[in-house]
């Protein structure tokens, strides 16, 4: 997936975001548009550091610390982007789980070439002549059989 369509991705679920989540503003576009940008960055770059730092809370936790990791990193982009607000700690919270849900959402809508894919297969089976066993005429010769 290229990186404009990730970004895209990023800025649509921040709108979502602060339409959804009561306490998240944002004054403009403009500081939608950047808090989604630092929202990368700190995902990139500091987010793996934490995660790396604080494995035996998490691993303690049974994963539940990464909440509030996930938490920290969205009210921190409040932080650094004048015009994104938060105003508090549960609307950090939400926000966060609201913009993974968006996100992900929005990843499997967009169906990206990278390793994590959710593929939707028919029950219904076609007939092929590349298949030893042809399980629709094996059934109908029982059936003759038996009568």
């Amino acid at each position: 997936m290229s990186y404009i369509l990730k970004l895209l991705i990023h800025i649509v679920s921040f709108s979502a975001v602060i339409y959804i989540v009561p306490g998240i503003k944002s004054e403009n576009w403009k500081s939608t548009i950047i808090a989604a940008i630092v929202f990368g960055f700190i995902n990139t770059f500091l987010k793996p550091l934490i995660i790396g730092i604080t494995i035996p809370l998490t691993l303690w936790t049974f994963g539940l610390f990464l909440f509030f990791i996930n938490t920290v990193m969205f009210w921190l982009v409040s932080e650094f982007v004048p015009g994104f607000t938060i105003a508090n700690l549960l609307s950090a919270f939400l926000g966060s789980i609201c913009y993974s849900f968006i996100s992900f959402l929005l990843n499997i809508l967009i169906k990206s070439n990278d390793k994590f894919k959710i593929n939707f297969y028919s029950f219904k089976q076609k007939k092929s002549k590349d298949r030893p066993i042809d399980v629709e005429f094996w059934v109908e010769e029982e059936k003759t059989q038996g009568n």
